[in-house]
């Protein structure tokens, strides 16, 4: 049985499977304001904010939710040409698709990197909300997803958590860039396909990292940009990491955009985004569950420890963070703050109300009782406070 199961993996990987979502083709139409609708990309549905003339109420109660209208798509089956450069990838992918063997299916492994541990208490109350929107959008394009942060959970035992074949991702800041290149090498010499870095310290670095002797790390995750991180999970399997040509995502230091915070550059970057964004790339509802339940107690009880007498609920207070807005207004999108080492805080972006809502209702379902939002700066801004 296990031969002819094998056999048709090799099969079937020899065709690529495409499904095309037409988001010109809803399956019916949407009726209100434009400015209500928009479209979802995560789930592919048109969504109307707004249907004010199918609200159903029960006293005061609305009993609507938003209007989600899918699209048609269409199913391509192509041969692969290049099957035999690299059969035994696509024999993986095959067996992804079919779910014909677990052990098959691709591993991405993320890290948020620390130079050191011996923090306080107080600087170890919350969870890493990067890698866990990124393993979320992982988890979405069928990937088993395995994170460790090391400022909660202390320095990642690589040999434990990395197998060949796998792609690693490391969060970098400043705190945590040199045992980064460290990790990059050790996850190398341990079989790791790619390694892959993103977050502040890489974005403003890409070049340097790119051009460490042994190509210890492949790609750098040049923005904020959920899209690229979905196509960059999307696509690795298909032709290598060399092969990849996808915005805000540098494989080759020659070609790394240089990032800055200049004032003449984010003039520029507003100029080149402008009318051209989708106004929620960077939001991502957590799937809160891909952190083991001790990290959660862990984080929980040292919030208790901290700011517990600040709740009505100190014994059973359950915190998180949560990504409400985008960059800062401070700015007004042409000017950092000389001290800031944030890439993108001039991309000013309020998500639609309807991803507030699935944000605060998933939080919810998981029994999160306070937040922090981590919008770089939300303070002055009016539109996001009043859909709050």
């Amino acid at each position: 049985m296990s031969k002819l199961i094998l056999v048709l993996m090799v099969f079937v990987s020899m065709f690529n499977v495409e499904v095309e979502y037409l988001k010109d083709k809803p399956m019916w139409m949407l009726w209100g304001n434009p400015q209500n609708i928009h479209y979802d990309v995560t789930d592919h549905v048109w969504v109307n904010d707004n249907p004010k003339s199918e609200l159903w109420r029960h006293g005061n109660v609305e009993l609507s939710k938003p209007e989600r209208v899918p699209v048609e798509k269409r199913t391509k089956i192509t041969i692969r040409h290049d099957w035999w450069r690299k059969p035994d990838e696509h024999v993986a992918q095959a067996a992804m698709i079919f779910g014909v063997h677990a052990s098959l299916k691709r591993r991405t492994v993320l890290i948020n990197v620390e130079q050191t541990t011996g923090f306080d208490d107080q600087y170890k109350i919350w969870p890493h909300l990067g890698i866990l929107s990124i393993g979320t959008v992982a988890e979405e394009e069928g990937w088993e997803v395995i994170l460790w942060d090391e400022l909660n959970q202390g320095f990642a035992d690589l040999e434990r958590l990395v197998r060949p074949g796998d792609v690693v991702g490391l969060s970098l800041v400043t705190t945590g860039i040199d045992r980064g290149v460290e990790l990059a090498r050790k996850a190398k010499e341990l079989g790791a396909r790619y390694v892959v870095a993103g977050n502040d310290s890489a974005i403003f670095r890409a070049a340097q990292l790119l051009r460490i002797p042994g190509k210890i790390i492949d790609a750098v995750f040049m923005s904020n940009s959920t899209n690229a991180v979905r196509r960059f999970y999307r696509e690795v399997t298909d032709g290598g990491v060399e092969r990849l040509a996808i915005p805000d995502v540098a494989t080759q230091a020659d070609l790394a955009p240089v990032r800055s915070n200049e004032s003449s550059v984010l003039k520029a970057e507003m100029a080149a985004r402008k009318g051209v964004i989708d106004p929620l790339d960077g939001f991502v509802v957590p799937n809160l569950s891909l952190f083991p339940s001790d990290y959660w107690e862990g984080v929980w009880g040292r919030y208790r420890r901290v700011y517990g007498h600040k709740h009505p609920d100190p014994a059973t207070v359950k915190n998180a963070l949560v990504h409400l807005a985008q960059g800062c207004t401070r700015t007004q999108g042409t000017a950092a703050c000389t001290y800031c080492t944030i890439y993108g805080i001039g991309d000013i972006r309020v998500p639609s109300k309807s991803y507030l809502t699935r944000v605060l209702e998933a939080h919810e379902r998981f029994g999160i009782t306070t937040f922090f939002n981590v919008t770089d700066s939300a303070l002055e801004m009016a539109s996001l406070a009043a859909r709050l």
